[in-house]
């Protein structure tokens, strides 16, 4: 089973996603809060996909994205914003940023990029 993170700031994203994306059944779902907290997982666990909210509470995605290519991550990122100029992807960071989507996104599309993740 994949280990996917869901790593965001608001509760109930974060219910929310942990719901959904475990009843696709194909993945077992860990959920992070804040940055600190996601690279604790991250180091102690074989994650396989991660859904990042680009602004969190203690580093923005970008900061993240940048920590993520000095640690020799990559850990594919579905990055996650309500605003649209969050989700512009720098070069850097395309090698492992799959998708972007602005919330609120349509539940499927991220099914069909999870699914499409793992092909």
């Amino acid at each position: 089973m994949k280990k996917v993170l869901i790593i965001d700031d608001e509760e109930f994203i974060r219910e929310m996603l942990f719901e959904f994306v475990s009843d696709l059944g194909d993945y077992e779902v860990i959920t992070a809060e804040n940055g600190v907290s996601s690279f604790k997982i991250i180091d102690n666990e074989n994650i396989d996909a991660i859904i990042l909210d680009y602004t969190l509470p203690d580093i923005r995605g970008d900061a993240f994205l940048e920590t993520m290519k000095n640690k020799g991550l990559t850990i594919p990122v579905i990055l996650t914003s309500g605003l649209s100029s969050n989700l512009e992807i720098e070069d850097d960071y395309k090698d492992f940023v799959v998708s972007s989507l602005q919330k609120p996104f349509d539940l499927k599309i991220l099914a069909e990029t999870l699914k499409n993740i793992f092909k």
